[in-house]
């Protein structure tokens, strides 16, 4: 009974549909909007975007559809335009959303970016590593001398690795300076937010970094160093 009536009222369901990605684009563009103004750190908008499309509805709206009493005129209506809902998100917006995420570069598919960050989390450990190993942690003095020769060795052979990537492959430097770009911008973001806890400031000031990145011209390109 429930599918031929949504068949013959599609209209409706149709109506429905729109209403909710409508109000949905306006919860999740306007507090955007919103966050980015209060946080000087804006929400990119494909990363918006894909918030709004993947707002997917499943068998929760369609038992609070079915619960309802007998007594509400309408009831089969909003059975209906909420079976309607269900079905669009999960077959279109479902099946669309991949799709959706490699046009607007969301996944990782670029196998250099996907090497130069390998060995930027391998430089990281190794690092580590050779600071622990520094630390003089070890059972007896002296024995960590031929552990620590042989991290030098490998966090050097990942350090040419880099540059080889680095020089082979110019559009790395835009993914550095990228990655850069957002851990000063995060590190300001956090400074204001630990000034406006303490109580010292009501509203975060303008941001001072981003318009001094701004002005670089042409922007650094040396590696970023990791955590």
């Amino acid at each position: 009974m429930l599918f031929p009536y949504f068949i013959e009222h599609i209209d409706t369901s149709l109506v429905a549909i729109a209403a909710v990605l409508a109000s949905r684009a306006v919860a999740i563009f306007g507090f955007s909007a919103l966050s980015g103004l209060l946080t000087r750190n804006p929400i990119p908008w494909a990363a918006q975007t894909v918030l709004w499309w993947v707002g997917l509805r499943g068998s929760v709206a369609i038992a609070l559809a079915l619960s309802l009493p007998d007594a509400i005129g309408d009831r089969q209506q909003i059975i209906s335009n909420s079976f309607g809902v269900v079905l669009f998100t999960l077959l279109v917006q479902g099946l669309t959303t991949k799709p959706l995420l490699d046009a607007l570069h969301l996944l990782e598919t670029d196998p250099t970016q996907t090497q130069y960050r390998e060995l930027l989390a391998q430089r990281s450990a190794l690092t580590q590593v050779l600071t622990h190993l520094a630390a003089g942690e070890l059972p007896a003095p002296g024995e960590g001398q031929p552990e620590q020769a042989a991290i030098k060795a490998q966090l050097e052979a990942v350090d040419a690795a880099l540059r080889l990537l680095q020089q082979s492959h110019p559009q790395i430097a835009d993914l550095i300076r990228q990655q850069h770009r957002e851990d000063l911008v995060a590190i300001e973001t956090t400074a204001y937010t630990r000034f406006l806890q303490d109580g010292w400031l009501k509203t975060p000031p303008a941001s001072v970094v981003t318009p001094a990145l701004d002005a670089l011209s042409p922007p650094p390109t040396s590696p970023q160093q990791p955590p």
